[in-house]
């Protein structure tokens, strides 16, 4: 058992680490399109997320089989951390390639699209709080913060 919770915890923590490199590949467009791509598509297609949706499957389907009730409790905890963690990541780094998108090119869809995301980002956020304690989210905060003003006035943010 220490092993399995051993290697699911290094799956979920992998689901963090976000490489948005192109290996210095030229391309034309604005700064993050010659990465926003391959990034975006390692995020919907995250294995770490996949992985950690049939854990919790696999886990509910079975944990009538585990004797020690506290022991089952805490596997339990852990699996819903990681996962509701790695979904976190996933509305944060989503937020920031929009905010990118949107500050190098202010266009109403792009605009949209940073919206959207953040909307997105804010309810992962308060899942996460409202089920776990474990990260203080100051970063997602400050980010956050800074992504309202950008959405009310993309040049006075600029500016500041």
């Amino acid at each position: 058992m220490k092993k399995y919770i051993s290697r699911l915890f290094l799956a979920m923590i992998a689901g963090f680490i976000v490489m948005p490199c192109s290996g210095g590949a030229q391309a034309k467009g604005t700064q993050s399109q010659v990465w926003q791509v391959q990034a975006v598509k390692s995020i919907v297609n995250d294995p770490a997320v996949s992985k950690g949706l049939k854990d919790l499957k696999i886990y509910q389907g079975c944990k009538y089989k585990i004797k020690n009730v506290e022991n089952s409790a805490k596997l339990e905890k852990l699996l819903k951390h990681g996962l509701a963690a790695l979904q976190l990541n996933r509305a944060y780094v989503n937020g920031f390639l929009d905010y990118f998108s949107y500050r190098e090119q202010p266009t109403d869809g792009n605009k949209t699209a940073f919206f959207n995301s953040l909307k997105t980002l804010n309810l992962a956020v308060n899942s996460y709080k409202e089920n776990h304690q474990h990260y203080k989210l100051i970063g997602i905060f400050t980010f956050l913060d800074l992504a309202e003003r950008v959405i009310k006035d993309i040049e006075k943010a600029e500016r500041v």
